[in-house]
């Protein structure tokens, strides 16, 4: 490495990080961008996997009540595997300073809007709040039969924090049918959305448990959903920054959001998506849902090619993007940088990247009081 060349910024009036910065480790190290470091911590993929084996049965009724909370549209999202090499490479790109991503051809940020549009969460309303505070078995006990429908045993919490494990034998063990009441109805969409919120919206990092302080936001379903669930992108910039710590090599966070952002905002990273029929009704992160977890299908073809990329692919790719305007548009060189989605001819009278034949998409929700 040539120690005359500055790692930057030249100015460090605003980045003013350096060393603390896994960037500048990164500079002085380029082969630590050969392979993947940070490990993305989940505990949504068992709860998935059941679900899409129709071992988890969620009737039209439950996923309704899971609408009143603001999650239908992260469900119908659904899963997919993380590209790890593409969040990392977004991590080092990552300034905490200004919360935003440095790029060659500018910043870039993820906002409430992305959070509404991508996943359908609604940002308006009440802000969501809350704090964790110890409790007894007992307590937690009750806390499981009257909000969740299902009994525990002291071996099934760790401090405050239940076993996902726990959630998801009851559910395989007390299937949702069209004869079930209203009542266990209501209660399993609870239980999936507390699953939706502690490990996708709001994930932690720890894959074995859930901390139950988040039932307090989902007691009562409708109004859960009258509430701005912008906590997630306060979750996000919170693990980004984390990140952006030189030894960090665990993360949690809503990373499945990042990446599906990422994949929208510049468009060379994204998977091809083989059918363009949007279904509107769906928020616009839907397009690139999987529907298997073992990787069959082209996009879980695709998204295993990239697990076996380093960081520098995408160090390489950010590198050669320059021109905004075309990278918005999908217009490429498809020689240097070829572009793993199929997209429309380009229409410059109206907006074609959210529109359908009839009306301009917008994705609403029960909306609260503006805050």
């Amino acid at each position: 490495m040539n120690m005359h060349l500055h790692p930057g910024p030249r100015d460090d009036r605003v980045l003013y990080l350096g060393p603390e910065h896994r960037a500048k480790k990164l500079f002085l190290n380029p082969q630590d961008g050969e392979t993947s470091n940070i490990k993305m911590k989940r505990g949504d993929a068992t709860f998935w996997d059941k679900v899409y084996r129709d071992e988890i049965t969620l009737t039209k009724k439950v996923i309704k009540y899971i609408g009143y909370v603001g999650f239908k549209g992260v469900y119908g999202c659904g899963y997919r595997r993380l590209d790890r090499a593409l969040i990392e490479a977004l991590v080092e790109r990552w300034r905490p300073e200004t919360n935003t991503f440095h790029l060659p051809f500018g910043e870039m940020t993820v906002t409430l809007d992305d959070i509404n549009v991508l996943w359908g969460l609604p940002v308006e309303g009440e802000a969501l709040t809350g704090f964790e505070s110890s409790s007894g078995y007992n307590e937690r006990r009750k806390l499981c039969q009257d909000y969740l429908g299902f009994d525990t045993q002291s071996s099934d919490y760790k401090n405050n924090m239940i076993k996902m494990s726990t959630m998801i034998i009851f559910m395989l063990q007390n299937p949702i049918s069209s004869q079930s009441t209203e009542e266990e109805c209501i209660k399993r969409a609870r239980c999936v959305s507390f699953i939706l919120c502690a490990k996708t919206v709001l994930a932690d990092g720890n894959n074995a448990h859930a901390s139950l302080h988040l039932l307090d936001n989902l007691k009562d379903l409708k109004s859960s959903g009258q509430k701005s669930w912008g906590a997630a992108l306060a979750c996000l910039y919170r693990e980004l920054s984390k990140g952006a710590k030189p030894d960090v090599v665990t993360m949690g966070g809503p990373m499945s959001l990042l990446q599906i952002w990422a994949w929208t905002r510049i468009l060379p990273l994204a998977p091809r998506i083989l059918d363009e029929k949007i279904n509107w009704k769906e928020p616009y992160g839907a397009r690139w849902a999987e529907h298997e977890v073992d990787g069959l299908g082209f996009i879980g073809q695709e998204s295993m090619r990239m697990r076996n990329m380093g960081p520098d692919h995408y160090y390489n790719n950010f590198g050669g993007i320059q021109d905004m305007t075309a990278q918005l548009i999908g217009a490429v060189n498809q020689n240097d940088h070829p572009s793993y989605i199929q997209t429309n001819p380009i229409n410059f009278e109206t907006d074609n990247t959210a529109t359908c034949t009839k009306t301009k998409y917008t994705w609403t929700w029960s909306k609260g009081v503006s805050g």
